[in-house]
């Protein structure tokens, strides 16, 4: 039997196992969770709908999120704006611009300052569009 496993077996048998099967300093540290969501807007619908990302942002003075927002529809164009914060750390809606099947990315950061809150995307399909849409993203 090669020398290590018989020293960490001898010390798990001493009953000191949390010592014998540390993690090596080299561990990777743990992954943070993503944010991420997703938001459908039906047709003719002339309010916004809104979707929450999937975890919170703690910001700090001057911090910007960023949205990364793809239209998943085929057909039809996307209306939408995205939650942050402006200077007097009041909660504001910032415009994107319009997403089309031939321009259906956009990236876009914003205000979000020294405030702890879960990001957010709102959409809604143009006006008098026969078609829903979504609408997907990371935060």
């Amino acid at each position: 039997m090669h020398k290590t496993w018989k020293l960490a077996l001898t010390a798990i048998a001493a009953g000191s196992a949390a010592t014998a099967l540390a993690a090596p300093a080299s561990a990777a540290p743990a992954k943070l969770k993503s944010c991420d969501g997703t938001v459908v807007a039906p047709p003719f619908k002339s309010d916004w709908t809104v979707g929450q990302g999937s975890a919170g942002i703690a910001g700090s003075p001057g911090w910007k999120q960023g949205y990364d927002i793809n239209l998943q529809s085929n057909v039809g164009i996307a209306v939408a704006e995205v939650k942050g914060y402006n200077d007097q750390n009041k909660e504001t809606w910032y415009g994107v611009p319009a997403m089309s099947p031939d321009s259906p990315h956009r990236i876009i950061a914003v205000p979000w300052g020294n405030n702890l809150a879960m990001p957010a995307v709102r959409i809604k399909a143009a006006p008098g569009q026969i078609t829903g849409v979504t609408v997907t993203f990371n935060c």
